[in-house]
């Protein structure tokens, strides 16, 4: 934990202050040690990589932490959530995955828990953010039209909630500045 919280340290110390930066790491590291071991089925061996553990483009705690605050940091600048709103006569295939793996989120979680393997909450965290990040570069949300606008707002906070229960399941912290 002392090495994780070092390294991440390397990665976050300009772009906080101090006492942030010190927060931010711990938490950074908690998340990738967790994610890291829980990971991977309790039966089979463990090949720790710091490359592995640290990686901020998939699969890993500090992935679906940056993910988590990237849709957090979208609602902050959204601000109230949109309530009514209307889905668009037309969606991007993008959005049609995203709302399909959100409505994978209770079988998924009640799979893990029958079957106690957090692994496979695991690898949905990480394909759900890989979708949404790749989704989030293509298509504006806060720039949107109206309409789309509402859709995306609350396409993105599903996302969020989502990553927030899983972290919460898996003892990864959520709670963290944007990165």
């Amino acid at each position: 934990m002392n090495e994780a919280k070092i390294r991440v340290m390397d990665i976050v110390k300009d772009r906080f202050p101090q006492d942030e930066a010190n927060r931010v790491a711990e938490a950074v590291a908690a998340g990738a040690i967790r994610y890291s071991f829980l990971s991977v089925s309790p039966n089979k061996p463990l090949t720790f990589s710091w490359n592995k553990v640290l990686n901020l483009k998939q699969n890993s705690g500090p992935f679906i932490q940056y993910t988590y605050v990237r849709a957090n940091s979208i609602l902050e600048k959204a601000g109230e959530l949109p309530k009514d709103i209307q889905i668009p006569s037309s969606i991007p295939s993008e959005e049609e995955e995203i709302i399909l793996m959100l409505g994978e989120y209770p079988e998924v979680i009640a799979r893990a828990a029958q079957e106690l393997r957090l692994e496979n909450l695991i690898d949905y965290a990480n394909r759900l953010s890989l979708v949404f990040n790749s989704y989030y570069e293509k298509y504006p949300v806060l720039n949107a039209e109206p309409e789309v606008r509402e859709f995306r707002i609350n396409l993105v906070n599903a996302v969020k909630t989502v990553l927030g229960n899983i972290m919460d399941i898996l003892g990864i912290p959520p709670k963290l500045k944007r990165m």
